[in-house]
């Protein structure tokens, strides 16, 4: 699983957890989660050339995680963690395709910021596959 996917396992997990009544209610308010997809590159024939792969089940997109008006996403970096954030809806590198709505998060920042950090030793930036 990609940072990504963990992240918002975290955010499901919180998000179930309340439905079935087992948290007691916090007095923070939620924090609105967004999925951000964009095109893989940044050229003017990316969109394009996704249209006719859609069409067969497949394309090349990358994926971020927004939360607390921060854009979380994991990528190649040659050392260190893979794992970056950037304002949404800006991830360089990439075309902005479009959003989905993932629901609310009860995470505070802090906690949002300690399982981003988890995350950041776990997932290297040179592990980065884009095919996988």
């Amino acid at each position: 699983k990609t940072p990504v996917d963990l992240l918002v396992v975290s955010v499901q997990r919180t998000r179930s957890s309340e439905l079935n009544g087992s948290v007691h209610r916090l007095t923070r308010m939620p924090s609105s989660v967004t999925l951000h997809l964009y095109h893989v590159g940044d050229g003017q024939h990316t969109g394009l050339m996704n249209k006719y792969l859609q069409a067969m089940g497949t394309g090349a997109f990358h994926g971020g995680v927004e939360v607390y008006s921060r854009e979380f996403s994991y990528g190649f970096m040659p050392r260190g963690t893979g794992v970056f954030d950037c304002p949404p809806m800006t991830c360089s590198g990439h075309t902005f395709w479009k959003s989905h709505p993932m629901g609310e998060t009860n995470l505070s920042k802090t906690e949002i910021r300690d399982v981003l950090a988890q995350l950041r030793k776990e997932w290297r930036g040179a592990g980065y596959d884009l095919l996988r």
